[in-house]
């Protein structure tokens, strides 16, 4: 069991997680107005943006990294040698992704796995780090990610911090895609208009051991995927049921306390979450939101929101959710404006969407460890596909191929929104079309995809931030680009092609390791009963004509 033994929360709110829990007890928000030029957007947004000064050596999205986790870290004394660093990002240093360095062969600066390595080294940790880059539910992926590896007896604590940089390149991106506010945040409400991005950072420190009473732990957990839409989340909330009905069959009902909504304040991630919570006959569970005192956080958000739960679980208190007034969402939700007393150190779950079709949901509390020998499943390598320029290897042939495409119009041909994807997609895709077509087992409905890579979306980034041009005549931001700079959607190009509900995953390393790939894999596989086959390897494009699909299909006999 892995406990929650330290956290610190980084805002412009506060500095520390009682300053800033404290802060929205009182009714107070980060958010304010901002003009459109203060980022060199299209339109005037509503943001909490922090000042930072970078340390020397550090650029600015490590630095406040950096003040967040140290001051973490400053309230225990753990054993860093058996300690894993997870980075929980959308973008990472996105910033650092400059014109002048556009075309660039590696943009090594602008790399997730570079940063996080720098992080971990000045903070002691010398293990390899990992970096979950899955759209909006990549803090609470990173938190059960992290509990996943210390419960597997793989490390004995985990430092999880969460954060991204509010700049023209995220902001550009959300306007484009007509979810952005230009006013304060209302989520659940009827009149809400769209979601305020917010800079925080959030920092978990995790551990086998319970350091006080009252420490809270992470409980059964589940991600899943709607395999419905890349951009739009099901209208039935499939994912996001799945994972509580899942977590149901772990816990008891009447020991949640109040749950956790992600809350975006978009027209249909809130609609699905309050189907989703009415599907699993939560209604009457106390509902906050906390995006309209911060706004959304993104790679912070999961991490950031789980902080003030369990820290308001353990007061009794529901924060009431700013910027609600009516309620906007069919079904029957317990939400309110108000704060609201419930009965103290109840159980909070957490609930995050994300583009991709990606879901999770946890459960915070205080569980008694259960003492159970692990039973290890055999996992059994069905096929193995490698695509690299120019070769597919696969155990019953190698043969040559010109482009993608001719691959594609060869070997599927039957999926036109093939010719919308990225290159990364495109790659993903067609490895796992030839890995399911070359195998005697077909993935089902509980198949995950797991895939890991270095260069996270470095083809799309550049695409996108050429959209953005040198001012107002060229300024011509992509909504259909800047989705594809979200690495994880290849992932979820994969999920509703094949209809896969199980895990998807995409994980950034500095480097291949697959020592660390097989670790995630089978703490994943050992946490998530679900799961009867998966796609799972490496897969990365750091140019179109320099890339790699090593991909496995595994059958795991439980």
């Amino acid at each position: 069991m892995a406990y929650i033994t330290c956290h610190n929360i980084y805002t412009t709110i506060g500095t520390s997680s009682e300053e800033v829990y404290q802060a929205i007890c009182e009714g107070n928000t980060a958010l304010r107005p901002y003009p459109k030029e203060a980022l060199g957007v299209a339109e005037d947004f509503f943001s909490a943006i922090l000042d930072i000064t970078p340390i020397e050596g550090f650029t600015r999205f490590e630095t406040k990294i950096l003040l967040s986790a140290r001051q973490a870290l400053s309230n225990i004394s753990i054993d860093l040698a058996r300690t894993v660093f997870v980075l929980s990002t959308t973008k990472g240093d996105i910033q650092a992704l400059t014109r002048e360095n556009l075309l660039c062969d590696g943009c090594n600066n602008t790399l997730m796995g570079n940063s996080a390595q720098r992080i971990a080294l000045s903070l002691g940790i010398s293990t390899l780090p990992i970096i979950v880059s899955n759209a909006c539910i990549s803090g609470l992926h990173a938190l059960i990610l992290a509990a996943r590896l210390i419960d597997a007896g793989f490390y004995r604590h985990a430092v999880v911090v969460g954060s991204d940089d509010v700049g023209q390149f995220v902001m550009a991106g959300f306007q484009a895609l007509k979810a952005a506010s230009a006013t304060q945040c209302r989520p659940f409400d009827i009149e809400r208009l769209g979601l305020n991005l917010g800079e925080a950072v959030g920092t978990i420190v995790l551990s086998k051991d319970k350091y006080k009473d009252d420490d809270f732990s992470v409980g059964p957990s589940y991600i899943s995927n709607d395999a419905f839409h890349i951009t739009q989340p099901s209208k039935t909330a499939d994912g996001q049921t799945r994972c509580l009905s899942q977590i149901l069959k772990h816990i008891d009902k009447s020991s949640i306390g109040q749950i956790s909504a992600h809350g975006t304040a978009t027209l249909f991630n809130d609609q699905m979450e309050a189907v989703a919570i009415k599907n699993q006959v939560l209604s009457d569970v106390p509902v906050s939101g906390l995006k309209g005192y911060l706004g959304h956080t993104l790679g912070a958000a999961g991490l950031v929101e789980s902080i003030l739960a369990v820290e308001m679980a353990k007061r009794g208190l529901v924060i009431g959710t700013y910027g609600f007034e009516e309620l906007g969402v069919s079904g029957n939700l317990s939400i309110s404006q108000h704060n609201q007393h419930i009965s103290k150190g109840k159980s909070v779950v957490k609930m995050l969407s994300g583009f991709g079709g990606c879901n999770a949901a946890s459960v915070l509390g205080q569980f008694s460890p259960v003492s159970t020998s692990l039973q290890v499943p055999a996992l059994e390598v069905v096929d193995q596909i490698r695509i690299t320029p120019n070769k597919v290897v696969s155990a019953k042939n190698t043969r040559v191929f010109d482009t993608l495409s001719e691959l594609y119009r060869s070997d599927v041909g039957n999926y036109p929104k093939f010719h919308k994807m990225d290159f990364l997609c495109k790659l993903g895709f067609i490895a796992t079309e030839l890995l399911i077509a070359h195998s005697d087992v077909k993935g089902d409905e509980n198949t995950a995809v797991i895939l890991f890579n270095k260069h996270s979306s470095i083809i799309s980034d550049k695409a996108f931030l050429a959209s953005l041009g040198t001012g107002n005549d060229d300024y011509f931001p992509s909504p259909s680009v800047f989705t594809y700079t979200l690495p994880n959607i290849v992932t979820g190009e994969i999920a509703m092609r094949h209809q896969f509900h199980g895990e998807t995953a995409l994980y950034v390393l500095p480097d291949r390791d697959d020592n660390i790939m097989d670790q995630v894999v089978l703490a994943t596989v050992l946490a998530d009963e679900r799961i009867s086959s998966l796609v799972t390897g490496w897969l990365d494009a750091p140019d179109e004509s320099v890339y790699e699909a090593d991909i496995q299909l595994i059958k795991i006999n439980r």
